[in-house]
């Protein structure tokens, strides 16, 4: 009889949470309510009566549920909270989670985030393998070097740039500039100088990129690439005035619109960034060194990307055509 009525105001207290949830669709609601289903049996009821750090222990513990499932559970727990007690402190589920929190300068950090790491984990251990259409990050690297060979040093470039940041064609629409005030970090020389750059000194080149997909989430990047290769193909088009990079036979700049099929066009077997890219995010994943620094990795990529480590391993770690 105890039982029954510890059923009965569990699944009241989550109706209840569900109904006040007006934002959600039908299709969410559902969701929810299976999942509530599976984590009752698992998981002490009601939750309400539970200190979320309690429940932070019970989902470590559970090492042979898929981490997504732990996911959904705390989304529904949080919903829970939420509803029953608004002074309720919620922060250790959120930290176990991963919560992202604003920067001063306006991008965001991952703040916490086990169970976060746990997904990413389990994701790439269960992807399939990698398709034989990719093309080896051996061939990628072949086929800029071949342009530094035929003095190609604007596709040798772009190439480059492509293999080992990662990055897309946007992200690529360049200005080659000697001016310092470039990579100033003052907020008036930030505001001033909003395009992409590349600025040489002695033994590095710095990339500056502002105008880029989800520049509004991860704000200004800024990279040093040491390579003298680089250096060199740079110092073979820079003329003492700002260059663009990417030029068409006339020489006139390449509009924004046509990047995407002009960068397309000199990529190796005209493959284009997303397929260069999900080259590189598979070849980490097969690659024979630990789980570690494959993480190491694809977090290097995300930030030179500015795509969260996440969404990398959804689109661009599996089969899927992207």
């Amino acid at each position: 009889m105890e039982q029954i009525i510890v059923d009965i105001r569990a699944k009241r207290e989550f109706q209840n949470a569900l109904d006040s949830a007006t934002h959600l669709g039908e299709k969410s609601k559902k969701q929810y309510t299976t999942a509530y289903k599976k984590m009752k049996n698992v998981l002490p009821m009601p939750i309400i009566k539970q200190h979320p750090s309690y429940m932070v222990e019970c989902l470590r513990a559970m090492t042979e549920t898929p981490p997504e499932t732990k996911n959904q559970w705390i989304t529904v727990m949080l919903m829970i909270y939420r509803y029953e007690n608004e002074n309720m402190d919620i922060d250790q589920l959120l930290f176990y989670r991963g919560k992202k929190v604003r920067n001063d300068d306006g991008t965001y950090k991952l703040v916490g985030g086990d169970l976060s790491n746990d997904i990413n984990n389990w994701k790439l251990n269960k992807k399939v393998e990698v398709g034989s259409q990719l093309p080896t990050i051996e061939a990628l690297k072949n086929h800029y070097e071949t342009l530094f060979k035929q003095n190609d040093y604007r596709g040798y470039i772009l190439n480059y740039l492509l293999v080992n940041l990662g990055i897309r064609n946007k992200d690529c629409n360049i200005i080659i500039s000697s001016d310092k005030k470039i990579i100033s970090t003052k907020s008036n020389n930030i505001t001033t100088y909003t395009y992409n750059y590349l600025y040489s000194v002695k033994s590095y080149t710095w990339w500056v990129c502002n105008n880029y997909k989800t520049a509004n989430t991860y704000g200004r990047k800024r990279l040093r690439i040491r390579d003298t290769k680089f250096q060199y193909a740079i110092n073979q088009i820079y003329t003492g005035k700002d260059e663009y990079l990417l030029i068409n036979k006339d020489g006139n700049h390449i509009a924004e619109a046509s990047l995407s099929s002009y960068i397309q066009s000199r990529t190796y077997q005209n493959i284009g960034e997303g397929i260069i890219f999900k080259t590189i995010i598979q070849s980490i994943i097969k690659d024979t060194i630990s789980q570690e620094l494959k993480n190491k990795k694809i977090k290097l990529f995300s930030e030179s990307r500015g795509t969260d480590v996440s969404t990398i391993i959804a689109r661009y770690a599996t089969d899927v055509p992207i």
